[in-house]
């Protein structure tokens, strides 16, 4: 199938949807079968292909870069700062160390399609 003819809405594809207490999740292993039928490669390919793009996007907030997929989103990390927390079994104050983390913004186009 060319890519002029195939179809620009999302498809349902076969497969395993695990569901959980937070609803619906598509894992790796999901998404990794919805790609190798979409992309018509096998899932060996898709696979690394994956593997290549979160390596890449991995290495890049490791640098400090910003990632940003245009029409989806962006994924940044900032440094959270040294908190006071409790301790919810004993109430005593505890201390929560400073730690970097990944921030995700949705694309504004991603969040019209998920109304």
């Amino acid at each position: 199938m060319s890519a002029a003819s195939r179809p620009s809405q999302i498809v349902e594809y076969p497969g395993k949807i695990s569901i959980c207490g937070r609803g619906i999740v598509v894992n790796k292993k999901e998404l990794v079968n919805r790609i190798s039928i979409s992309g018509e490669m096998t899932q060996a390919a898709a696979r690394k292909a994956l593997d290549r793009v979160i390596a890449h996007m991995t290495e890049a907030m490791k640098n400090g870069e910003k990632v940003t997929i245009s029409g989806f989103g962006s994924f940044r990390v900032i440094d959270r700062a040294e908190q006071v927390g409790r301790n919810p079994q004993t109430g005593e104050r505890i201390t929560i160390a400073a730690r970097r983390v990944v921030k995700f913004r949705p694309a504004k186009k991603l969040t019209g399609r998920v109304k």
